[in-house]
């Protein structure tokens, strides 16, 4: 009787010797599901032990929210001792991006939120004044046009492009344009100042917009057309009278017709007319305008003489 009890005792401790050891060598594995992010690799746990978890994975334009129980991400994981094979799955958040623009002296634009993957639907195009709107770019050397349609995992400043009006800027004297003054200018520049032009018995006074001395150093905003003015010029005549009475200068406007004076006198001799050149040959009624002004234009003292 002895003998049997101590024979069934013995078997009973073997098979809890048994059931311990097996208990110790039972491993489970915990594979992971990374939908989309860094590979992880499987790990194997020992029964009842507390698994660590990774949890430094990426994915691109993506935020990893944790591991869960389910497929469709409903029961997050709790890391606690495992018990059996499990399969966790990776959920994840899609980040937003930012897109500011720069209009390069445009019209002001707000800044656009887009999430990562999602279509981009640019800003309506800013306005400038005297400006075509010409596209958006990614530097502000304007070198790299913007092309991607939707959102990259990274915030995008964009720079406007603009392209200047051409307007033309016509000079015009005596009622016709000086063609080889005619010049091409950008919105918001200047024109430069031509040389001044001359005319034969006027001073030049200035280029004038409508009834105003123009600014050269106004930037041009539209076509214009600047107009030369003159003054003409006055010139003085003397009259020698030959040893008779004196006859008092007059002054005469460019072109203007020489108006004879009142005869001198002399008591020896009787008056017989003026004359331009000292030979008597020039009579004054033949006087014509090139002699009021030499060949640049210069004012002119003339002499008319007596015989």
């Amino acid at each position: 009787m002895k003998k049997s009890f101590k024979i069934l005792m013995y078997s009973l401790l073997l098979v809890c010797m048994f059931f311990i050891a097996s208990c110790q060598r039972k491993i489970y594995t915990i594979t992971f599901i990374e939908n989309g992010g860094t590979e992880v690799s499987d790990i194997e746990i020992p029964v009842n032990e507390i698994p660590e978890l990774p949890n430094a994975l990426t994915k691109e334009g993506h935020t990893f929210e944790g591991w869960y129980l389910d497929e469709g991400l409903k029961f997050k994981y709790s890391a606690s001792k495992v018990e059996g094979n499990i399969t966790l799955y990776a959920k994840w958040k899609v980040n937003s991006y930012t897109i500011t623009y720069e209009t390069n002296g445009g019209g002001q634009i707000s800044n656009q939120s887009f999430a990562y993957g999602s279509e981009i639907t640019l800003a309506e195009s800013p306005v400038k004044t005297g400006h075509d709107f010409v596209g958006w770019y990614t530097d502000a050397a304007l070198s790299k046009e913007f092309t991607l349609t939707t959102m990259p995992a990274e915030n995008i400043k964009l720079y406007a492009a603009w392209d200047a009006y051409d307007f033309v800027v016509k000079f015009i004297s005596n009622e016709e344009e000086i063609e080889e003054l005619r010049k091409t200018v950008e919105y918001g520049n200047l024109v430069g100042k031509p040389t001044d032009p001359t005319r034969e018995g006027y001073t030049f006074l200035g280029w004038y917009l409508k009834d105003e001395a123009y600014n050269f150093e106004s930037v041009v905003k539209d076509n214009i057309s600047l107009t030369a003015k003159w003054e003409v010029n006055s010139y003085t005549v003397t009259f020698d009278s030959n040893g008779g009475s004196k006859v008092d200068d007059i002054t005469q406007l460019y072109e203007e017709e020489i108006m004879a004076p009142m005869d001198p006198t002399w008591s020896e001799k009787s008056f017989r007319g003026w004359y331009t050149d000292k030979t008597f040959v020039s009579s004054l009624s033949s006087l014509s305008s090139e002699h009021v002004t030499d060949a640049s234009g210069e004012y002119q003292v003339i002499t008319i003489y007596g015989k």
